[in-house]
């Protein structure tokens, strides 16, 4: 997160439900992730929110939105092109197979299967999914539901520890669980979004 005077940052959620009490003035909006946005939203937060620059970014080759979101990668062919700047070198890593991969995934070339296999880094989905390797792992999805899908892989991973569970809701923690925060108000400035723990007790 950026400590910056003056500044604001929220998430889309809690901005579209801020903005609907009172409408939201900003001299500069930066929208971030834009991919991940679906139509929907996008229209609540330009629509509740007034500012003088509006700043958009994004990759279109990232995870799209959950819900129908197809508005970033149309923008392009609306926003002058003295407008628009689009970096091409990936700061992430100096990896050379990893920057050819993502070179290859990006231009759809026909050896993309080829970088995975032959680095590693794709395998056959099955029980080493849900063995942990490290502390600070993380297991991408594509979806929420199905076998492979966010909540029951959650389910598989939580069903490994052996600590006893505690359900509060519909939902089922246990100590020694790994917890990604999302934003919330009532720990402001302390937890932030994406902040990450492990339950302790």
């Amino acid at each position: 997160r950026v400590d910056a005077p003056n500044t604001q940052f929220s998430t889309i959620a809690s901005h579209i439900y801020n903005s609907g009490v009172q409408e939201s003035s900003v001299d500069v909006l930066v929208i971030d992730e834009c991919s991940a946005i679906d139509n929907e939203s996008i229209l609540k937060v330009l629509q509740q929110t007034s500012f003088d620059l509006l700043v958009l970014v994004g990759d279109v080759y990232q995870i799209e939105a959950i819900q129908f979101g197809n508005w970033f990668s149309l923008a392009r062919s609306y926003i002058p092109k003295n407008s628009t700047f689009e970096l091409t070198k990936p700061y992430r890593t100096d990896d050379d197979a990893l920057l050819t991969l993502w070179s290859r995934v990006r231009g759809l070339d026909d050896r993309i299967e080829e970088s995975l296999s032959k680095n590693g880094y794709s395998m056959a989905l099955g029980e080493d999914l849900f063995t942990r390797h490290s502390d600070d792992e993380i297991v991408l999805c594509l979806n929420y539901d199905g076998l492979y899908g966010i909540n029951n892989v959650n389910r598989f991973l939580q069903a490994s520890n052996p600590e006893k569970a505690v359900t509060w809701g519909e939902s089922t923690y246990k100590v020694g669980d790994p917890v990604l925060f999302n934003e919330t108000n009532r720990f402001k400035r302390v937890i932030s979004n994406t902040t990450k723990g492990t339950i302790a007790s």
